[in-house]
């Protein structure tokens, strides 16, 4: 690579490591709970973010693409700065409030266009076979980035308080000016160009209603993806199950989120040219099955947690990497619809879990939510076989 797209890439790392690099996420449920004093208005702001980041979804992504990706990205990061600032100065319902709304936006208009950009970036430059390596260690840097925010959280909230807000917004003013430094290439198809809001909506439903490869993939990560990170909400209550309590208890979250870390970084090592899809069934079929194993034997349990988080870090860097090379156009209203989607699979699952663990325990909603992994990854497996055979006659025919 040449010393300016060197530096492009570079401005992609400092972005994916500090965007979540903040402090308050260790804390702020303790902050606004302490402040409020009430788990029914603390439960009401984090309803009232997940909507906000829910409804906002895929219209953001739609204008990432009509209008500009990195102005919605900017955007995004300033709304979250703003957020952070009005928290600083909250004592009240409605401030917090505000700042919900703002980090709300925040989500909404963040995801999907900087993994565009990445692409687009690559494509740009002919670099399109380094995505699988440079989207891994960009998830990498991601996670790292997560996991020091809380543990510089936890620390300063021992010393200062007012040191996280400072902190917090020292990193999200950063990534705001970072995010000024990130390469954007205008679509010059003049199609593109005069097509509606609305139509660009609509283009991105028919591409991948036309393409059975696309909605597969999408599929699987709308029931695969949806499915971990709804087990991930509650993986402090499964151990405080298993009667984990703690050190161990607050070292092994450590370990569960370091190894879905370390996931993806093997991703940006193992790089896989054929057999994609195949590869990522099989992973997710892997996965219901440790999950199975696990929470049928206590002994394998934490094991088999740690692996499934492992591969889920592997898996869902490659899945995107698939996803971006059959996207062709409107690639940040495809993914915002697959996200908004997965947000609302994931909250019916998140519900399940509550009503089949009160009534009996967290192993048993695990252990039929593997077994529907499992189910669906043969369902695609078989699909992908007799795609494959159907190639197959038709190349022998002809």
């Amino acid at each position: 690579m040449t010393k300016e797209k060197n530096q492009n890439i570079l401005s992609f790392y400092f972005y994916y490591f500090t965007t979540h690099l903040l402090p308050i996420y260790a804390v702020y449920i303790l902050i606004v709970n302490d402040t409020l004093q009430s788990e029914v208005l603390t439960s009401v702001l984090i309803a009232l973010w997940a909507f906000v980041a829910v409804v906002l979804e895929i219209p953001s992504g739609v204008l990432a693409d009509y209008w500009n990706k990195k102005n919605v990205i900017i955007i995004g990061q300033i709304a979250k700065l703003l957020g952070c600032i009005i928290w600083m100065f909250s004592s009240s319902f409605l401030l917090y409030a505000m700042g919900f709304v703002l980090w709300g936006i925040s989500e909404s208009f963040c995801s999907g266009a900087i993994e565009a950009l990445l692409y687009e970036e690559l494509e740009h430059n002919d670099n399109v076979d380094q995505y699988q390596k440079i989207s891994g260690r960009c998830r990498f840097l991601m996670t790292s980035g997560i996991v020091l925010g809380f543990i510089s959280g936890s620390i300063l909230k021992e010393i200062n308080y007012p040191c996280i807000y400072y902190g917090s917004i020292f990193i999200a003013t950063l990534t705001v000016l970072f995010t000024f430094f990130i390469p954007h290439y205008q679509n010059k198809d003049k199609k593109q160009i005069e097509t509606s809001f609305y139509n660009t909506f609509f283009d991105a439903i028919k591409q991948i209603c036309g393409k059975r490869l696309l909605l597969r993939i999408l599929l699987y990560s709308i029931v695969y993806l949806s499915i971990i990170g709804s087990i991930e909400e509650f993986i402090q209550l499964w151990l405080t199950e298993l009667n984990i309590k703690g050190f161990l208890f607050g070292g092994l979250l450590v370990i569960i989120m370091l190894s879905q870390m370390a996931g993806t970084w093997l991703c940006s090592v193992l790089i896989i040219k054929k057999r994609m899809e195949l590869f990522l069934y099989a992973g997710m079929f892997l996965c219901g099955l440790l999950l199975i194993i696990g929470c049928c034997n206590d002994v394998f349990s934490i094991t088999t947690m740690i692996f499934t988080f492992l591969i889920t870090g592997i898996m869902e860097t490659k899945l995107e990497a698939f996803a971006q090379e059959e996207i062709t156009d409107q690639r940040s209203t495809i993914f915002s619809i697959n996200s908004f989607v997965m947000n609302l699979t994931a909250i019916i699952i998140i519900v399940i879990i509550g009503l089949i663990s009160e009534t009996y325990s967290f192993k048993i909603s695990f252990i039929l939510l593997g077994s529907v992994i499992i189910i669906f990854s043969l369902y695609l497996i078989l699909s992908y076989k007799c795609e494959l055979n159907k190639e197959h006659r038709t190349t022998a025919s002809t």
